[in-house]
């Protein structure tokens, strides 16, 4: 599903008279926003709540004994086993409570308190003009890039979190419109070319995401350009060693532009 961005008094992007590329797509996560602090703040405040729920009820402080229900190591161990939080989502998030030893009555709250905390954390620090959930370069980028060129965000998720999560940051005042879907297939990708208007040129496109497989292989096989983030001690491994299939790799968003200058000219030059 898309959603298209309302009218609220910024200068329309769209792209140069001299740009061969028409439009760029960002993924959101791990590729704009860094909020991994901010999401085990969030769990481990949920948990707490979880905790102090069975503290109040007799019935259930055994539980608390039982599965050894500590809050701060719970979160600190949901974060490793999510790359940092870096591949966190409502699903495994629950799998990995119900794992951990929480029941299934109470994966409801911990879910619901910990996006509620995460969502009132992004809100808090984009009030205070803090971008330290943003990966270095993201907002400068965007703000570069949205005179000259058509800006849409893709991501994988409910729509209504997902446009939640973007609304909180603030980023939404950049992008056109908006794709959340639950797949980011061939059929996703075709479907979205054809809503803005490049289903028969796929190749004035530009796909900027982190995953190997939904953000890289399955644009590049439609025709589009693709740039893998892989932001430094974000992942296993070094920048250097990352093997991709992307068109381009980059560590940092600033570099972007001088990328697009280079696609630009390609695509003059075989015009």
């Amino acid at each position: 599903m898309h959603f298209q961005k309302q009218n609220i008094g910024y200068t329309s992007g769209g792209s140069s008279k001299n740009s061969k590329v028409k439009a760029i797509v960002f993924d959101l996560g791990n590729t704009l926003l860094d909020t991994r602090g901010l999401r085990r703040n969030a769990i481990e405040k949920g948990l707490y709540a979880v905790y102090d729920y069975y503290q109040k009820h007799s019935r259930l402080r055994d539980v608390i004994k039982t599965i050894s229900f500590k809050p701060h190591e719970m979160a600190e161990e949901i974060m490793n086993s999510t790359g940092q939080g870096a591949n966190l989502s409502e699903y495994k998030l629950r799998n990995i409570l119900s794992d951990l030893g929480v029941h299934s009555k109470d994966l409801d709250l911990v879910y619901k308190i910990y996006f509620t905390h995460y969502i009132a954390a992004l809100v808090s620090h984009n009030n205070m003009n803090d971008n330290s959930f943003l990966f270095i370069g993201a907002k400068s980028t965007l703000e570069k890039l949205y005179s000259d060129y058509n800006l849409y965000l893709m991501s994988k998720g409910p729509d209504e979190i997902r446009m939640e999560e973007v609304a909180a940051s603030g980023l939404y005042i950049y992008f056109d419109k908006f794709f959340f879907t639950r797949s980011k297939d061939a059929y996703f990708y075709k479907k979205m070319l054809n809503e803005i208007g490049m289903i028969h040129s796929p190749e004035g496109v530009v796909v900027v995401g982190d995953n190997e497989m939904d953000d890289i292989k399955i644009p590049k096989s439609l025709g589009m350009w693709t740039v893998r983030m892989i932001p430094r001690g974000f992942y296993d491994g070094s920048f250097s060693n990352t093997v991709t299939d992307a068109d381009h790799k980059i560590a940092n968003l600033s570099v972007l532009s001088s990328i697009l200058e280079k696609i630009n000219k390609i695509l003059s030059h075989n015009s």
